[in-house]
């Protein structure tokens, strides 16, 4: 009885001591077909948004394994758009294009920034909410831990760059 007391307090006392990272991540169930993002930035966002757009897409290439260019043709698979939508409750919305239906790579992506709640924002809060759509165009979804750019500015999100659980679902899903 004391040996099997002893051995469970060494692999307890073991457990604690091997350095494990446990990340936070959620995912939606798709990803880009490469590493090599290419985004467009349609005319319909207006300039103001580009230098929080690139900083966003900045963020993601320098964070990850991922890289980011700008294309100024429609060969992409993220496309920037930009409209006052009204008040929808959103400050900017990614929508997903799969192969399938339901399952596979995103064939395309689509970033639309509503205006009407984005127009008054700081450069630090257009970057977080960008930072936070191109995150769900690579595949992450809603997570509530707010030092993460994937929390949302309604649950309190405090940063505008990727945080270490925002990374380490990248680096699981590519």
């Amino acid at each position: 009885m004391k040996k099997k007391f002893w051995v469970q307090i060494v692999v307890l006392f073991t457990f604690f001591l091997v350095a494990s990272n446990a990340y936070a991540y959620n995912l939606l169930g798709g990803k880009q077909k490469t590493t090599n993002i290419v985004y467009h930035i349609n005319p319909s966002l207006t300039s103001i948004y580009h230098s929080s757009l690139h900083s966003a897409m900045s963020a993601w290439d320098s964070a990850t394994k991922l890289t980011f260019k700008t294309s100024s043709t429609a060969d992409a698979q993220i496309f920037v758009n930009g409209k006052d939508f009204g008040k929808t409750g959103w400050n900017a919305r990614a929508t997903n294009y799969k192969d399938w239906v339901v399952v596979g790579n995103y064939t395309d992506s689509v970033i639309d920034a509503n205006y009407y709640y984005m127009g008054d924002m700081n450069h630090f809060r257009r970057q977080g909410v960008f930072a936070h759509e191109i995150g769900h165009t690579l595949g992450l979804d809603h997570v509530t831990n707010t030092q993460q750019v994937m929390c949302t500015e309604a649950d309190g999100r405090a940063v505008n760059v990727p945080g270490q659980d925002d990374i380490a679902g990248i680096n699981a899903l590519y």
